[in-house]
């Protein structure tokens, strides 16, 4: 179950909810591949780089790859204007 201010957003297993966003988030090293409009969720550092995932808002270019989305990407994608 996923609220906003007590409004129902979804109700559903997080395999469906997952599936809403098949395709849709992408990871790059590149920071030039997020382009204004993209909604940036994550920014991680590991040994080798830093690695950014995001909801693009039209097909990414640049060395931008689709990836399994996670629920962490769902929350924040969804609560992104809760703050």
């Amino acid at each position: 179950v996923m609220l906003d201010r007590g409004r129902l957003i979804t109700h559903d297993t997080p395999a469906v909810i997952l599936e809403g966003f098949a395709g849709r988030v992408f990871e790059t090293t590149d920071p030039a591949d997020i382009r204004p409009g993209d909604l940036q969720l994550t920014e991680r550092h590991d040994a080798s780089a830093v690695r950014y995932r995001f909801l693009p808002l039209a097909e990414p270019g640049g060395r931008a790859v689709p990836v399994a989305a996670n629920l962490e990407d769902v929350f924040l994608s969804t609560y992104r204007d809760a703050a």
